[in-house]
């Protein structure tokens, strides 16, 4: 997968997510120029019984992962430094962090999760308000954003109303709950 120094210096480098479309496309098509594309995307794994094929799988494992680590910002590193042996975990791992999906989804959801409030003409069940916040705890677990004990019951705490004629709607609310 050897690259002339011309071609290192034209390459789409991934940055953000305004380059990941750019960047996919160049990987790709580098990599299926190399017969890598599929360990790129997963879909053939590393032989597990020693030999001529694990050790061709390994060889090209070895420039997709060098071609990913040259063709990203420094910026993305970290994102990937925990994971340098497994070019497809590389691979979606930067899809997910630059993708709508990945970064910008979490940071929605955890804006969601933190400043959600208790609207008592929209719900006057305390029950569906907690729920609605362990749905959003729930996507945000699911994407391996760790939401402690803690963090929930002070943003449930935060979430309740402030004003006093809210406060009477809501402490009724909670009577009629138990």
């Amino acid at each position: 997968m050897g690259k002339s120094n011309q071609d290192l210096e034209t390459r789409v480098i991934l940055r953000s997510d305004a380059d990941l479309t750019a960047w996919a496309f160049q990987i790709k098509n580098t990599v299926r120029g190399k017969g890598g594309l599929e360990i790129l995307l997963g879909t053939k794994l590393r032989p597990t019984t020693a030999g001529a094929p694990r050790n061709s799988w390994d060889e090209k494992a070895g420039q997709i992962i060098s071609l990913i680590s040259n063709s990203i910002d420094r910026c993305q590193i970290p994102h990937v430094a925990d994971i340098d042996d497994d070019p497809h975990a590389m691979w979606k791992r930067l899809h997910e962090m630059n993708s709508v999906s990945g970064l910008d989804r979490s940071s929605a959801l955890w804006e969601r999760f933190l400043f959600t409030r208790l609207d008592m003409e929209e719900t006057n069940a305390m029950s569906t308000h907690v729920a609605r916040l362990r749905g959003l705890r729930a996507e945000l677990d699911a994407r391996k954003e760790t939401v402690t004990k803690t963090l929930f019951i002070v943003t449930l705490l935060r979430s309740l109303p402030q004003d006093e004629d809210s406060w009477d709607l809501f402490r009724q609310s909670v009577r009629s709950d138990i």
